[in-house]
């Protein structure tokens, strides 16, 4: 089936370029603009499964008017726990962040949520997403999530190959793959470019 892998549009704190994870934000104004820009470009889809995170409902609401999205615990965003809310350059802690890019199971952020934890999480909803596919035999769906909840999919599960930090994705940006329900492979087909942040 075909699956399209759509971040939300920016909030407040993306445009101030914080990690903003757990902390629920709304849509900043450009966000709602990047979205009603997306949807001109969107087909049709069988189901929609989205993020609990109201930035995230927002942007599903914009994109897919009339379609009640099926809301997954699982594909919420990472807690960056003390982080939230601050920029790299108010964290600016290298052993922190090395310890981040080495992709490690144990990796988090001061009192935020484990890398093993998340890559976890992200595939027992995607799990949920697939057994769904093959229950209701669809052909096309749609995710709207977050931009550390696409990175983590697809460095897990998608083809080609590739790290977490190679995955990344604007705002309203995001990909077209090719999901087999049986292996949870998501073979990318296209890249969505998304809005600036």
């Amino acid at each position: 089936m075909k699956l399209l892998l759509i971040r939300h549009g920016a909030t407040p704190g993306n445009l101030k370029k914080q990690y903003i994870g757990s902390t629920d934000q709304p849509l900043a104004p450009e966000g709602i603009a990047q979205a009603r820009e997306r949807f001109l470009s969107l087909s049709e889809t069988e189901r929609l499964w989205c993020s609990p995170m109201l930035r995230a409902k927002q942007t599903a609401e914009l994109l897919y008017p009339g379609i009640q999205p099926v809301l997954l615990e699982g594909l919420r965003e990472l807690d960056f726990g003390l982080c939230e809310g601050k920029t790299w350059e108010q964290i600016h802690d290298p052993a922190i962040y090395d310890h981040w890019l080495a992709e490690e199971p144990e990796a988090a952020f001061p009192g935020g949520e484990p890398f093993g934890a998340f890559s976890s999480r992200i595939t027992a909803a995607l799990s949920q997403i697939a057994e769904e596919s093959r229950a209701f035999h669809l052909s096309r769906g749609a995710v709207v999530a977050h931009g550390g909840t696409i990175m983590m999919m697809l460095s897990r599960h998608g083809s080609p190959k590739r790290g977490y930090f190679q995955w990344g994705c604007r705002p309203c940006g995001g990909f077209a793959a090719k999901f087999d329900p049986e292996t949870l492979e998501l073979q990318v087909l296209e890249r969505l470019e998304g809005g600036p942040i």
